[in-house]
């Protein structure tokens, strides 16, 4: 996703009021504990667009400057607070909360980047097909296909150690799975998910599971070896 140009002014609430939505922006310095955590980096400037465009002073009616200067009547008085300001209910849902989810998706991979170099480990794209074909084009965990047709939107790539809890970013915790298992697993632990399915798959899936299991052991097994050994031989 690409980088966005940002205000140095934070948003620390949203606020549904009797005249529409209200809308507080904090002063960069501002520590209050419900300064909303999802917008850490500074203003968007597609929210400061919007402010400017859709909003007015929650005190005494004002336009919005485009680079939200306070505004003139000097309110809220409160020290941390730079702004407040107002909209109708009926533009929140038609076009401020698809501004909002867009820059949740940002801070989102913006951690998860940073949870990648935190936790190390990298893999290749050569890696993923190998272990495509190691798992015989079916989910880790249900044994559904994950070959991209009419019946399945292709695989997942999955850390079967979430990120968030530490899992390494390294092909020995790399797993492809269908689209419903990845999104229901979550942060959740692969051993945990893997339970969830133990009683409902057959036989025969469970057969094959095993087998493509030690497949992608052994795969694993062979590309950190080699690793090992092209890390000698650079050293």
């Amino acid at each position: 996703m690409k980088p966005i140009a940002r205000l140095q002014v934070r948003l620390a609430e949203i606020l549904f009021c009797a005249e529409g939505v209200q809308l507080s922006i904090a002063k960069p310095h501002a520590t209050d504990y419900w300064i909303e955590q999802y917008f850490p980096l500074g203003l968007p400037s597609d929210i400061a667009k919007f402010i400017h465009e859709e909003c007015k002073c929650a005190h005494c009616g004002a336009a919005i400057s485009n680079v939200l200067e306070r505004c003139q009547c000097d309110m809220p008085n409160e020290d941390w607070l730079h702004l407040q300001v107002v909209h109708s209910t009926d533009v929140y849902y038609s076009t401020f909360k698809k501004i909002i989810q867009a820059e949740s998706k940002r801070i989102h991979a913006m951690r998860r980047k940073e949870r990648v170099a935190e936790n190390g480990g990298k893999y290749s794209k050569a890696d993923v097909l190998a272990l495509y074909v190691a798992q015989s084009s079916m989910c880790y965990f249900c044994g559904d296909s994950i070959a991209k047709d009419g019946r399945s939107t292709g695989y997942h790539v999955d850390h079967y150690e979430s990120l968030f809890y530490g899992g390494k970013n390294d092909i020995a915790n790399i797993v492809l799975t269908c689209m419903q298992c990845n999104l229901g697993k979550g942060a959740v632990h692969g051993d945990v998910f893997e339970r969830l399915f133990r009683k409902e798959r057959s036989p025969e899936v469970s057969a094959k599971l095993q087998v493509i299991r030690r497949s992608v052991r052994k795969l694993v097994r062979s590309l950190v070896k080699e690793r090992a050994m092209l890390g000698n031989e650079n050293l």
